[in-house]
């Protein structure tokens, strides 16, 4: 269980890459893209930091939290897609991605 991070600079970067329709490496020399990678750097570093003090505590009703596998790293997402047994409920999966482009 970790503690809801924060991923406004992660989505940025999403965002212009869909936009400009270019990949990381052809965005490498872009300011824009040069800026937000700083900014994302700076948001690991605080959600790292957040969850190193909040660690071991109790998660109480309310809290809002992120599940990710131990082994894998993977985060828990659900999808938008119907589960495949229950077509009223909704898809969940591990996603390596899921933290930061959910």
């Amino acid at each position: 269980v970790r503690p809801q991070q924060n991923y406004t600079a992660a989505t940025q970067m999403r965002a212009l890459m869909d936009t400009e329709g270019l990949t990381q490496d052809e965005l490498k020399d872009d300011a824009r893209f040069r800026k937000l990678q700083v900014a994302r750097e700076r948001e690991k570093r605080r959600n790292t930091k957040e969850f190193e003090q909040t660690g071991g505590r109790e998660v109480r009703y309310g809290h809002i939290v992120q599940l990710q596998h131990v082994i894998s790293s993977k985060y828990m997402s659900v999808q938008r897609q119907s589960a495949e047994l229950n077509k009223d409920a909704k898809r969940v999966a591990l996603d390596r991605d899921a933290g930061e482009f959910a």
